[in-house]
This record gives C-alpha cells, sequence and structure tokens, in this order.
C-alpha cells in the first residue's frame, strides 16, 4: 500500500481492531462500509477517524511479468472533508434563511390584506356614524330631511354589516399554519385548537417555537399538534418527525418564552426530551388575563 506510513497502519488497525496482515480483507472491509466512522463506501470508500483525520482509498490493478498485482492508495483528504461539512452546513443554514424570506414575504401580503380590512372597516365605521347622525337630525326636522337617501344609507350599511363574515386568512392560527407550510413543515392537527382569546396567543407561540425547532434542530418536515379536551382544560401536545434529541434539551429563548406565556395565563408545561420529543401544554377553557405579552426573544430551544 503506497502512501500509507508506519503511523497510518497504526491507524488500519484501529479500524479493523487487529494488524494489517490481509490486504484483500481490508479491501473488502472498507468497500462494505464497515469501518468505525465510514462515511462512503464502494469502490472509492472515505473512512474519518476519531482523532478528525479522513482518507480515501483507491484500488488499482497493474501487471508485472504478466501477473496482476494489486495498489491499495490511501489519500488523506481531512481539509477536503472538513470544507465539505462546513459548505453542507452553510448549504443548509442559506435553505433555512431562504425559507424565512419565503414565510416574510407571505407575512406582508397577509399584512397588506389586513391593512385593507381594517381600512374597509373604518369606512364603515365612518358611514353608520354618519347614517345615525343624520337619522337624528331627521328625527328632530323630518320636513327637512331626505328620507329616500337616507332609507338608501340604511340599507348599505345593514348589507355592509351583513356581509363582513371573518375571511379565511383571518382565522385564529391559519397564518402561522400558513408560514409553516412556505418553510416546507407540514402542521397536522389532530383535533380542534382552543379558540378562548386568552389562549389563542399562547397556542399562536407554540407554534411558532415548534416549527422553528423542527427546522432548526429536528431537519424535519412534520410537526403533529394533538389536542384533548378534558374537565376544565385543554391537553396539547406537540411532536414531530425527523432527528431526535440527542441530549436534555435545555429550555432557553423560545421554549422558556413559552413557558411564561403559559404560566402566564394559569397553564402548565411540560417537555419530555427522550426517546421522543414531544411538549406538551395543559391550559385552562376559561385562562385568566395573560398579562405578560406575545414572546419576546429567540426563538430557539
Amino acid at each position: 500500500c503506497r502512501y500509507w506510513s508506519i503511523g497510518k497502519w497504526r491507524k488500519s488497525a484501529a479500524l479493523t481492531g487487529e494488524a494489517l496482515l490481509d490486504a484483500a480483507g481490508f479491501w473488502d472491509f472498507l468497500q462494505a462500509g464497515k469501518a468505525e466512522g465510514a462515511v462512503r463506501e464502494g469502490s472509492t470508500p472515505i473512512v474519518c477517524l476519531p482523532d478528525g483525520t479522513a482518507f480515501s482509498f483507491s484500488l488499482y490493478e497493474n501487471t508485472f511479468n504478466g501477473k496482476p498485482i494489486y495498489e491499495l492508495i490511501a489519500a488523506d483528504v481531512s481539509e477536503e472533508f472538513r470544507l465539505t461539512g462546513d459548505l453542507e452546513e452553510k448549504r443548509k443554514h442559506a435553505e433555512y434563511i431562504n425559507r424565512r424570506l419565503k414565510a416574510l414575504n407571505a407575512s406582508v401580503r397577509y399584512l397588506i390584506m389586513d391593512r385593507e380590512t381594517l381600512e374597509l372597516k373604518i369606512r364603515i365605521h365612518d358611514s353608520l356614524g354618519e347614517t345615525l347622525l343624520m337619522t337624528k337630525q331627521a328625527i328632530s326636522a323630518p320636513q327637512e330631511a331626505d328620507m329616500q337617501m337616507l332609507r338608501r344609507l340604511w340599507q348599505t350599511n345593514v348589507r355592509l354589516l351583513n356581509n363582513e363574515a371573518r375571511e379565511l386568512w383571518q382565522e385564529p392560527y391559519f397564518v402561522n399554519r400558513f408560514h409553516a407550510e412556505r418553510l416546507g413543515v407540514r402542521v397536522e392537527i389532530r383535533g380542534t385548537l382552543p379558540e378562548d382569546e386568552a389562549l389563542i396567543p399562547v397556542i399562536d407561540s407554540a407554534i411558532t417555537v415548534h416549527v422553528t425547532n423542527v427546522l432548526r434542530h429536528a431537519e424535519g418536515d412534520l410537526a403533529v399538534i394533538e389536542v384533548q379536551e378534558q374537565a376544565g382544560q385543554y391537553l396539547l401536545r406537540f411532536t414531530n418527525n425527523g432527528k431526535q434529541p440527542q441530549s436534555e434539551i435545555c429550555e432557553r429563548g423560545g421554549l422558556a418564552n413559552l413557558r411564561r406565556l403559559a404560566v402566564g395565563c394559569g397553564g402548565t408545561m411540560t417537555v419530555r426530551s427522550t426517546p421522543d420529543f414531544e411538549l406538551t401544554l395543559s391550559l385552562p377553557k376559561c385562562g385568566k388575563e395573560n398579562t405578560n405579552g406575545v414572546l419576546q426573544g429567540s426563538d430557539r430551544r
């Protein structure tokens, strides 16, 4: 084996657990991806050793005096391997930023729609106020009032008020769920999310924190929310697919603020790290007024 010094022969022993006496067996071992730290198997296997060094192996066949001889070459690709890892991390981060930008664009669209709805409500309010004032004047001096115009104004205002149904995008939690889909995370609701005024900010924040953690930590694409109604309370369980936590979760940023919001409305929160991640909120059906405001700070765990 060329380019494989005495020190590296010791590394081969670390891979197989024994001295390198059988080159053919060593090559089969590498091709099968059985080495600890194997990154790639097949005809050009790559192995990353515990000390951070990485080697790429290649087997070449030559002839000598008409007989085949084999050359096993191990090339140190530690720097290339490190740069590839850095590039992959940057690619994932760029993809995450791109998803956030798409979600931000969606937020802008909904803010515009919300502003247009507010302007419409202001016009309805002004028109109704004008109609009430004209009605008062008509009652005081009916001989001077234009009753036909007054009737048309009332008909218009009643029609506007009757048609003021809530749009789909104005439903609670719709915007957050739409943002999640734009980020590539499907939010699956099992049950019915509460619409108590005091609980909506808490659950909205929980959805935001959960979707962010699914993307950032679990690298998943599914967030599941199970809702159960119990005596006097709602029980919400948040789970997901993707990678599971490797250690106990430290509550900070988003999770810490979510706990503050849950406690602020009279509820409780528990977080389970093993064997799978699970966030559970227990919220009262008539939660007390939340005086702690909306979620602040980082959206990280």
